[in-house]
């Protein structure tokens, strides 16, 4: 903001205020005030009057006179008369308008799926800034300021733009405080005139006094030509003070005409320190209109509306502003909701006028929505990938999907082609599930990338693919086998596992003594005291242990395994051992713990009746193999 539109902002008066009249208000107070001044003045005159008796009149007169100024200038130092000027700063309102700059606005929308595309939406909003009547209609009423919004939570400031009345505004507040100022000088120049006169007179009256009294002394005349000179001394002081407070930024050599007055001193002391918020040390800028396609760019990933409206609401509330003008169409919200932010700025009594881009209707557009596959394989292993295919305005085209994969961290040039399938695609809306076999050989970290080949209509190929990665490894499983003792079926699948090419089986048998063989790969007597031993295991399987050999910190490793790890933990019951820890009541920590192991709740009077042998049965359930 220039020093114009600062002289159009600021307008005010000069006074003077007694502000000793704020610490007396009563009137008693004024009262008893002026009665000390009399007693005063009368004490003063009165004692010189006496002393003077052996003086001429007219001398005691200007003794008297003397005695009496300073009283008054004590008096007026006393009530505290004060000069102020009273300003007024006149601040124009602001219009904020919103644009969003994410992806979605670079769509270009048609009537039809047939018809050619229009400009984007993006390029329509740079049209209207650049061309049309809005920013004119805006800066005639307002300040206006530019917001570009996407993915960030704080909005980019764009532009800023001053209400355009403000430079005749400013010329003319600036040529009528010039006037003003040349006005007040001249009347200035005129009283240093007065007070220069009143100063010849004083100073011929003394040296009259000096040199020409001779002739009258001895006479009465002699002292009045002190009292005259010393009451033109005194106007001259007064009347020169007066012309100084009429224009005080002027010097007293340009007043008495030494020198050439300088009105724009004030102005451009003021418009050099003073910037457009009235912050100190700033220097104005000249304003331009932004190059608004280069400022304005589709290039955000998501749109952040609610934020973007919270922080315009929070940083203009309270302050002169007209209303938010938001251009969006909507698409890809994220951030805060929207409702809320529009909820504080009507409590801020802050409107908001959306501006709706893009078509009411859905672009024509196929993506695929997700692409599913396993963490983990194996080589050699098949695996499936599930692919979902989504369209709008397309259902019933016909469209190509095409499945690659390429190693971690390689570029698309490194990718190997493994399958192509013809599809329809659905209905607008529907999931279309696509699954896809795949064999991997090699081991390593692989990213399969579906893609969909869509018709000529599709709007939007930003969403025209989905990646996943598999790890293939060749890591066997590991197993722990615990058993209380050699049930017939901890015999059955220690012997499956053994013989299982993709899994270690270790065994844990609590009953059997040390040294004995087991078809295992390993076989252990105690269980792994430390996480590292344990968290190696991807299964651990019970088949009636008795937890009472297990002390606390055995079990508190378990728990951690099974809360950390995820690791799979399968328990099956027994008539042994379960009974004797089942029925057990709270308090021990350990069987406690185990308890909350279980998926089931344990009844007291089922196990006593299991323990009796009147539950269960002889026939062990038969195996149904998957």
């Amino acid at each position: 903001m220039n020093s114009i539109t600062l002289l159009a902002q600021q307008a005010g008066s000069t006074y003077y205020d007694i502000a000793r009249v704020h610490s007396m208000p009563e009137g008693w107070h004024w009262l008893l005030l002026l009665l000390v001044c009399a007693a005063v003045l009368a004490y003063v005159i009165y004692m010189y009057m006496r002393d003077s008796v052996e003086l001429s009149r007219g001398l005691a007169i200007g003794l008297v006179l003397l005695r009496v100024v300073g009283f008054v200038g004590i008096l007026i130092w006393f009530l505290d008369v004060e000069k102020k000027t009273e300003s007024k700063l006149v601040k124009h309102s602001r219009a904020v308008v919103l644009v969003d700059t994410s992806q979605s606005m670079g769509l270009r929308d048609s009537s039809s799926s047939s018809a050619p595309a229009g400009p984007s939406r993006i390029e329509l909003i740079v049209d209207e800034l650049s061309k049309g009547s809005l920013v004119e209609d805006l800066r005639a009423k307002h300040d206006v300021v530019f917001y570009g919004f996407d993915q960030t939570a704080k909005p980019v400031e764009v532009a800023t733009l001053t209400k355009k009345s403000d430079e005749t505004d400013g010329e003319s507040a600036a040529a009528k405080a010039s006037e003003e100022q040349q006005a007040a000088f001249a009347t200035s120049r005129v009283l240093a005139a007065i007070a220069g006169v009143l100063l010849l007179i004083s100073i011929t009256a003394g040296l009259a006094h000096l040199f020409v009294g001779n002739l009258f002394r001895g006479f009465e005349g002699q002292s009045y030509a002190v009292l005259f000179g010393l009451v033109m001394l005194l106007g001259a002081v007064v009347v020169f003070a007066v012309a100084n407070l009429r224009s005080p930024e002027t010097s007293a050599l340009a007043l008495v005409g030494l020198a050439e007055p300088d009105f724009s001193a004030a102005a451009s002391g003021q418009d050099s320190t003073t910037g457009v918020d009235g912050e100190e040390g700033e220097q104005p800028e000249p304003e331009l209109i932004p190059n608004w396609s280069d400022e304005l760019l589709a290039r955000g990933t998501e749109t952040r509306l609610g934020d973007a409206l919270r922080y315009v609401v929070n940083k203009e509330r309270g302050g002169p502003i007209a209303g938010v003008v938001v251009f969006t169409d909507g698409r890809s919200n994220e951030g805060a909701d929207a409702a809320s932010a529009i909820a504080a700025a009507q409590e801020a009594q802050i409107p908001i006028y959306p501006v709706g881009m893009g078509s009411d209707k859905r672009p024509a557009n196929a993506r695929i929505v997700d692409l599913e596959a396993p963490r983990r394989v194996y080589p050699g292993d098949d695996f499936s990938l599930s692919g979902y295919v989504q369209s709008y305005g397309l259902g019933g085209r016909a469209a190509k999907l095409e499945l690659y994969s390429s190693e971690d961290g390689a570029d698309n040039s490194a990718e190997a082609f493994e399958e192509e399938r013809r599809i329809t695609l659905p209905k607008d809306g529907e999931l279309m599930p696509v699954k896809f076999e795949v064999t991997p050989d090699e081991t390593g970290k692989r990213v399969y990338t579906l893609r969909i080949v869509p018709p000529e209509q599709d709007h939007d190929v930003r969403d025209n693919e989905k990646t996943a990665s598999v790890q293939i490894v060749e890591r066997k499983n590991r197993v722990l086998l615990i058993a209380g003792g050699p049930m017939r079926e901890y015999r059955f699948l220690r012997n499956l596992l053994y013989r299982d090419r993709d899994t270690t089986v270790d065994v844990f048998l609590q009953s059997a003594p040390p040294g004995i063989s087991q078809e295992a790969h390993n076989v252990v007597y105690e269980f792994p005291s430390t996480a590292g031993e344990l968290f190696e295991y991807d299964c651990i399987v019970g088949f009636d242990p008795d937890w009472t050999k297990f002390d606390e910190q055995e079990i508190e490793l378990l728990d951690r395994w099974v809360a950390e790890k995820a690791g799979g933990l399968i328990l099956i019951a027994g008539p042994v051992y379960t009974p004797q820890w089942a029925h057990r009541r709270r308090g021990d920590k350990r069987i406690d713990t185990v308890r909350a192991l279980y998926p089931v709740m344990f009844d007291s009077r089922g196990i006593s009746s299991f323990a009796a042998s009147r539950m269960g049965g002889e026939a062990a359930w038969p195996l149904q193999f998957t």
